[in-house]
């Protein structure tokens, strides 16, 4: 049986959601590094990309 597709503007609003929390993430990540560390540049990194993928899908 085919799962039913959700509803866009719940999807959309899912991702705007995720993408704040992201922001603040990132935020947060930022302010605690003055020396960035391979593990901070990475997650910052990470962050980035995950809110470049969820600007695609809006």
């Amino acid at each position: 049986m085919n799962a039913q597709i959700q509803n866009v503007p719940n999807r959309n609003e899912a991702l705007r959601e995720r993408k704040a929390h992201m922001a603040v993430l990132l935020n947060l990540v930022d302010r605690l590094s003055s020396k960035a560390t391979n593990v901070q540049t990475m997650t910052i990194n990470l962050i980035k990309a995950e809110m470049s993928l969820i600007d695609s899908q809006l």
